[in-house]
């Protein structure tokens, strides 16, 4: 499955591809195995940002919505064929706004086991961007028992806080890795740890929160995953070096918000992804963790 952004003919549109085990477009999906969905307005950019997949084959999307004055929080749901889930939020869809007037930029969609929606990301509001996280039903609704009134907003560091990806423990906990403004030190890795029940795990970091630098500047997280068995929190992302160049990335914590010691340098490992002492765009956008424990 493939999913992204389609701009043609002045519209902004959401896109899937599905193909076969032979990478041929499945034809009994969609449209001879693509499926367009038109954004909310016309004229208004509404990005893809994430996708997961459900058990029973169908397909979460989300992304930032137009309203007409600002943007929210959008989630969509496609079925296994390809249609819209046209019994999931309004049509098969679901805005979540945060706030009167706030612009709410999605980032990563996760589904629990229990069928439930979990969508983080950034939320400005008064000029300063905070972590958001939202909890819906399997029906689109908000979850009402889930932070505030189903929407969770967390300010972490000194500013410009931006999530960018988030990972379920198997207690239910939700972890949201990003990048947040330090002080002197420009910009960190930042993570949070909420419980189910929306509210900061004060068990990690402090009171809940963590921030983190890597590399010799700017840190810039934008994928975290939670190790099986030890609960092991790894996130990527690119640091500017020294000189101003970008390399790739990583850094591991134990479950407590700890630097793992014995992993790189101090839970921190830097991979310079080109030997061009010019390269600028280099960088790790996402990770995965392979059956042998290997990093990829």
């Amino acid at each position: 499955m493939l999913a992204g952004h389609i701009y043609g003919n002045g519209a902004h549109d959401l896109g899937l591809v599905r193909l076969d085990a032979q990478g041929r477009l499945d034809a009994s999906f969609g449209d001879a195995g693509k499926v367009v969905i038109p954004g909310s307005s016309s004229g208004a950019i509404d990005p893809w940002s994430g996708a997961a997949l459900q058990a029973d084959g169908r397909i979460v999307l989300a992304q930032n919505a137009y309203n007409g004055t600002d943007y929210d929080f959008s989630v969509v749901r496609v079925n296994a064929n390809g249609s819209l889930d046209t019994g999931f939020g309004l049509g098969g869809r679901a805005l979540v706004p945060f706030a009167a007037g706030s612009e709410d930029a999605a980032r990563s969609v996760l589904v629990t086991a229990a069928g439930d929606i979990i969508v983080a990301g950034a939320v400005l509001r008064g000029g300063d961007y905070d972590f958001g996280v939202a909890k819906l039903h399997a029906d689109g609704t908000l979850d009402t028992t889930f932070g505030d009134s189903g929407r969770a907003l967390v300010p972490v560091g000194a500013g410009y806080d931006r999530a960018y990806s988030a990972a379920l423990q198997a207690d239910g906990g939700i972890v949201v890795a990003g990048f947040s403004r330090n002080g002197a030190n420009g910009e960190d890795f930042s993570l949070i740890r909420l419980s189910a029940a929306g509210t900061l795990d004060t068990t990690f970091g402090n009171g809940g929160k963590l921030l983190l630098p890597v590399g010799a500047g700017d840190d810039f997280a934008l994928s975290v995953l939670v190790q099986p068995g030890d609960g092991k929190i790894v996130v990527a992302g690119y640091s500017s070096g020294a000189d101003g160049n970008r390399d790739a990335s990583i850094l591991r914590v134990d479950a407590h918000g700890v630097p793992d010691a014995t992993f790189g340098n101090n839970g921190r490992v830097v991979l310079p992804m080109s030997a061009d002492p010019g390269a600028f765009g280099n960088g790790a956008e996402t990770i995965s963790l392979l059956a042998d424990g290997k990093l990829l």
